[in-house]
């Protein structure tokens, strides 16, 4: 049973739309279906309403100020690699996926610090950094489709944590 009636869906539909572009929000069956789980194969949660890709942090900031005034859930995510549940819509609402935000957008090598979206895939940022003569150790065994923004919300790290830890909020 969905939480928010047909018309209220719709007018969320709509304010997505012109916020991030109509090219940019999902709202049919199958493609809620299918953003409506994860590699845990869960299926007792609830439906998202729809599914929006927002391309910068104004239309994340937008979404996410539409969403608090009419309190509509919103759960991120982006690959959807997770195992444990963390992206999945559980009361219904808007998935937030960031997997169009996945540019690198500075490494300073002399700070040892990079810049990037939550969508920047780890693969893509162990081979930036190897550029600069640089090492990111976390590598989960999905790395080729893992993001960071992922795996910082759930601290993964594949082998290499036994050696130099998990990544970590600081």
């Amino acid at each position: 049973m969905a939480l928010i009636k047909e018309k209220v869906k719709n007018n969320i539909i709509e304010t997505l739309e012109r916020i991030a572009g109509k090219e940019n929000v999902l709202s049919d069956e199958s493609s809620l279906e299918i953003y409506s789980c994860d590699s845990t194969n869960m299926t007792e949660n609830e439906r998202a309403d729809a599914v929006v890709f927002p391309e910068n942090t104004n239309q994340v900031s937008e979404i996410m100020k539409y969403a608090n005034a009419n309190k509509i859930p919103v759960v991120a995510r982006a690959a959807g690699t997770s195992v444990c549940g963390a992206c999945l819509p559980k009361f219904g609402g808007i998935i937030l996926n960031l997997s169009k935000m996945n540019k690198i957008t500075k490494i300073d090598k002399d700070n040892l610090i990079c810049e990037v979206q939550a969508g920047v895939i780890i693969e893509d940022l162990q081979k930036a950094v190897e550029e600069y003569d640089l090492f990111y150790p976390p590598d989960p065994s999905n790395l080729k489709v893992s993001m960071l923004g992922g795996s910082i919300g759930l601290s993964s790290g594949g082998p290499h944590t036994f050696k130099y830890g998990s990544i970590k909020f600081s």
